[in-house]
Formats: C-alpha cells, structure tokens, sequence
C-alpha cells in the first residue's frame, strides 16, 4: 500500500475540465492529464513547464475537455554572449570536439557560462564530467560541437539526451562561413525541435502535433 500511495503522490492523475482549462502544478515534478483525445503529460521545473500528449485516443474520445500541447521557458532565454562564447571556445578546440553548459540561477535569475571537464577529445567524440552546481542552479542549455562535421544529432546523443529534462544543442562546420547549429528540447522522452532566432528560442511550427 505504502508503494501505491508513494505513486499517486508523486505522479497525480487528473482529468482535463470542459474548458480545458487547468489549475497549475502546485509543486514541480510530474502530473498526468486524462483529455478528450488521449493523456498528456505535464512536466514542472523551474526552468521549465510542458505539457505534452504521450498517448492518443485511438477510437471514441474521452468526455473530457480538449487540451493543446505547449512549452514554457520560465528561464528565459539565455543572452546572446553565452552562445557566442562556446563558438569561440569550439573554434579554439577544432579540429576536435568540445562541451558545455549554459547555468540558470533561479534565485537570481542570471546565467553562465562553464565549460566542461573533458576527459576525451576527439574529431569524432568528447566525453566529460556533470558541472557543480550551487542549490538554486540548473543546467539548462547541454551544448556540444562537432567540429568540421555537420550539426546533427548522432545516435550516442540520442542515447545520452533520452531520459533528460534540457535543451540540447550540437555546433556543427565550426570554422566555416556556414556554422551550422541544432538545437532540441529533451523531455523525458519527447525531443522537440527548436529553432534558434537571434538569441530567441523557439519551438517550430507543427512539432508538437
């Protein structure tokens, strides 16, 4: 009994009202949404609210109220200089590849720039060790380069991403006069593509249907 009810604490199931309308997660963590075309999926950080549908009505709809899927940045963007920064540093590393992390401090509502302590780098891979972090912090941007290659998403990210909460990035042709960059947001198990405007990030049309 002790497991069941540890279960509904930590993972609430609730059912989407006619209006579709719903109170906010009063605590970060996840929430489970019954709505009129299947169960979506909400997901509260600091940095972060989503919610998202994980499994579709096939069939009758549910007589629940409609929901539509959306993304939250409660971080913000992160500013322009911390992008230009890791091009710098990737620049500087090629022809292998490097790491880093843009930091979000809640309390202060101000970012960093760390990079990563590499203990392999390569053309071709890097590998690296978490960064420290004070009680209020967060890594939110996990970007990476790939040196002269393209700026994709390998089969090892996609292994090393699955399962994260972050907005994952890869630099690619650094050094050209066509740097590439890609960027995703990692949800547990969704990854959505972003688009980078400027210094705005946002989610691309469509993704989230």
């Amino acid at each position: 009994m002790a497991l069941d009810q540890w279960i509904e604490k930590t993972f609430p199931v609730i059912t989407a009202p006619p209006s579709g309308a719903i109170d906010p997660p009063e605590t970060h963590g996840q929430r489970f949404v019954v709505a009129k075309d299947g169960l979506y999926r909400e997901v509260s950080t600091p940095w972060l609210y989503a919610n998202l549908p994980i499994a579709r009505v096939h069939g009758m709809s549910t007589p629940f109220g409609a929901m539509e899927p959306s993304v939250q940045l409660r971080c913000g963007n992160p500013p322009r200089e911390l992008w230009s920064e890791f091009r710098d540093q990737a620049e500087k590393a090629m022809p292998n590849e490097c790491a880093a992390v843009f930091i979000w401090c809640s309390a202060s509502d101000t970012w960093r720039f760390e990079m990563r302590k590499m203990s392999l780098q390569r053309p071709d891979r890097v590998d690296y060790q978490e960064p420290s972090l004070c009680e209020s912090e967060v890594a939110v941007v996990d970007i990476h380069s790939h040196g002269h290659y393209e700026a994709r998403f390998s089969a090892r990210d996609d292994h090393d991403d699955a399962g994260g909460i972050k907005i994952s990035a890869v630099l690619g042709r650094v050094g050209s006069q066509q740097t590439e960059i890609s960027l995703r947001l990692v949800c547990l198990d969704a990854m959505i593509p972003l688009n980078l405007d400027g210094e705005t990030i946002v989610v691309r049309t469509g993704v989230l249907q």
